[in-house]
């Protein structure tokens, strides 16, 4: 095992503290919001106004005893780059918890569960975009996106890790400590559909009484190059929105 890549992951992880806060702006249905030192606000995410009303809802509770167009996840402060490592034993407990998940060993990250659910009467294809809005100093290039979807009527579960493509490009089964598995996610990531969009995804066929489970991880991977100091006063917002396909609201 090589101590030069244990030194160099570490020595990163001190000298580059960033702020992951939420910010929510009327324009906007999620943002995502990382800088140096500040906290702004709240995670949003939502479905459009369409959908809403005819009856696709979101949740924090996966009873639905509380449920509307929005949820929350609480903000983070002084957010430290890790790896996928640090907290993937954990991610059995994340996916049973609904809302937010702080990590027992003090590492930072955001890990958030919510359900959406098909209260209306009619079977919809929905679709689930998540795109970069703002991005200074091109903090896109660190950040890391597990999106776990748990189908509760059957209990599958399909995860999806999400990465920016890297320039030039980077192979990390060379650098990344030699215990993680060949298959493991970090280094089968899927890359963003474009420089501004990192996902855009259709559920099909979803009727009254449907359920989706959501997890959602995002964190500054250590392992990746771009993770430095050089993005540290950077800033990154993401949006983040469910739609019926065919009646999404006009921009």
């Amino acid at each position: 095992m090589n101590n030069k890549k244990y030194t160099s992951y570490f020595k990163l992880r001190r000298v580059y503290r960033v702020g992951l806060g939420i910010f929510a702006a009327l324009f906007i249905i999620i943002a995502i919001v990382t800088y140096y030192g500040q906290n702004t606000g709240n995670f949003v995410i939502g479905v459009d106004d369409i959908a809403y009303n005819k009856g696709i809802v979101i949740s924090k509770d996966p009873e639905f005893k509380t449920q509307g167009s929005r949820v929350m996840a609480n903000p983070l402060d002084n957010v430290d780059a890790v790896t996928y490592s640090d907290f993937s034993g954990l991610i059995p407990k994340m996916v049973a918890t609904p809302g937010d998940f702080k990590d027992p060993y003090g590492y930072t990250y955001l890990a958030f569960t919510f359900y959406l659910k098909n209260v209306g009467s009619e079977v919809f294809d929905v679709s689930m975009t998540l795109d970069v809005v703002e991005d200074i100093l091109n903090v896109s290039d660190a950040v890391r996106i597990l999106m776990i979807e748990t189908n509760n009527q059957n209990g599958a579960q399909t995860m999806y890790m999400y990465q920016k493509e890297d320039d030039p490009a980077f192979d990390y089964s060379i650098y990344v400590p030699d215990y993680i598995d060949e298959d493991s996610p970090l280094l089968n990531t899927i890359k963003f559909e474009s420089e501004t969009q990192v996902c855009n995804q259709i559920i099909r066929a979803f009727r009254p009484n449907d359920v989706k489970q959501y997890t959602l991880l995002i964190w500054l991977e250590g392992w990746d190059p771009d993770c430095d100091n050089r993005i540290s006063q950077g800033k990154i917002k993401m949006q983040m929105m469910f739609s019926i396909i065919g009646e999404e609201e006009e921009e």
